[in-house]
């Protein structure tokens, strides 16, 4: 049962849409602790708005998802890419970008401020700004959340080496505490998403399962006090659990306040947002080739109200506010062929596999971002394809240099 939903794109999907539906649904409000002040009404007709657009987009994702597996890869390839060789070159490639990444984003960082002291000071939202947020060398520092799961699978099935796994552990770890805890989660979800494909006779103990979750939220925890502690203690929280729980609260819970929220107002007309289907096309250009500075949406403040500091407030919300209907025409069209994408690459026998798992990531944060137009979604693919071609190559030098080297058979061939 586990096995099907972690391997079903619509598991992606809805879930994280599901559980956001029932933290918003806790009594409680307050802006900084819950993320809102007034909860949304919540209208038949919204409520039926809201669940209708997530049945087009899951028939999307299942449509798109289906039609990448019928497509397929050739038997050649798939053949070419499942070696231990292809594998350990595969994650070596990731290894290096993310190498490449992070100590260019230490470097900056240093340049600005004292690593320690701001760690220290539970300040680490500062060592994010002092990187800042364009697209260049430093963005190579997110392969890191796909490079420890691959070398944590290297080491473990594919005859990898342990040191390689720890370095790259301890870059995801750097790379958790200078951009965003969401890395950590990420490299949970790919390495699951890896285990779950490829090694189809594993088993799942639930003594194991007990410590990996107390280990994940254990260290969700440290994440959240290292960088958010001074705004806790601000309001009277100062124990690490609980400002963990108000941190997840607030940003599971705010989304579908947004969500539910611009439902109601288009569901009773008051909310319009005519956008002509070119102009909504801006949707699908990759956010770092969009002249507006990305997370400039709309507004909806008339309508739901949502703290001002949380900006990552539904997918749904956010595209009509700045895309109107076309705009969620372009997102469940970038839906299906993600999905395909991803339906393609689950034919592989190999870490190619890897870029499913960005895209069911993708998927996952649906509930409250867009994420398959900004720049690190496309990068960590464009990472994939390039570990492929890497891990191919070196595969295909080695045969041919043996070939060589063993000369002709008795055939004179």
């Amino acid at each position: 049962m586990l096995r099907r939903l972690l391997t079903n794109p619509l598991f992606y999907l809805l879930a994280p849409v599901i559980v956001s539906a029932l933290i918003w649904s806790v009594p409680g409000t307050s802006d900084q602790l819950r993320g809102f002040t007034q909860r949304a009404e919540g209208t038949f007709e919204g409520w039926v708005l809201i669940v209708c657009f997530y049945l087009v987009a899951a028939f999307a994702v299942w449509l798109g998802f289906r039609l990448g597996v019928l497509a397929g890869p050739s038997e050649r390839l798939i053949q070419a890419t499942s070696t231990e060789r292809f594998d350990r070159r595969f994650s070596l490639t990731l290894t290096v970008f993310a190498t490449i990444g992070v100590l260019y984003s230490l470097f900056l960082v240093q340049q600005q401020t004292n690593i320690l002291e701001v760690l220290g000071a539970s300040q680490g939202n500062q060592l994010k700004e002092s990187i800042g947020g364009s697209a260049g060398i430093a963005t190579l520092r997110y392969t890191a959340a796909i490079s420890a799961p691959v070398a944590l699978y290297v080491w473990r099935f594919r005859s990898g080496r342990f040191s390689l796994a720890i370095w790259n552990v301890l870059l995801l770890i750097m790379s958790a505490l200078f951009s965003s805890r969401l890395s950590f989660i990420m490299a949970v979800v790919v390495l699951i998403f890896i285990v779950i494909n490829l090694r189809s006779g594993i088993r799942f103990k639930t003594v194991t399962v007990a410590i990996a979750g107390a280990v994940i939220f254990g260290a969700l925890v440290a994440f959240n006090y290292f960088r958010n502690a001074g705004f806790y203690e601000n309001l009277g929280i100062t124990d690490p659990v609980s400002m963990n729980f108000y941190q997840v609260a607030a940003y599971l819970g705010s989304p579908f306040q947004a969500s539910l929220g611009v439902a109601d107002g288009i569901a009773n007309g008051g909310y319009r947002q005519s956008v002509d289907v070119v102009s909504a096309a801006a949707i699908v250009v990759p956010t770092f080739l969009r002249p507006e500075k990305f997370g400039s949406y709309g507004s909806f403040d008339s309508f739901v109200q949502v703290a001002s500091n949380l900006t990552t407030n539904s997918a749904f919300a956010d595209t009509y506010a700045d895309y109107g209907w076309w705009g969620l025409v372009y997102v469940i069209l970038t839906l299906f062929l993600a999905s395909m994408l991803a339906g393609y690459a689950s034919r592989f026998r190999s870490l190619v596999i890897v870029a499913g798992a960005v895209v069911a990531y993708g998927l996952a944060e649906m509930w409250r971002i867009f994420l398959f137009a900004q720049g690190l979604v496309l990068y960590l693919l464009i990472a994939v394809f390039a570990a492929t071609v890497f891990g191919l190559f070196g595969s295909s030098t080695r045969q041919e240099s043996r070939v060589i080297m063993r000369g002709p058979d008795r055939n004179g061939k």
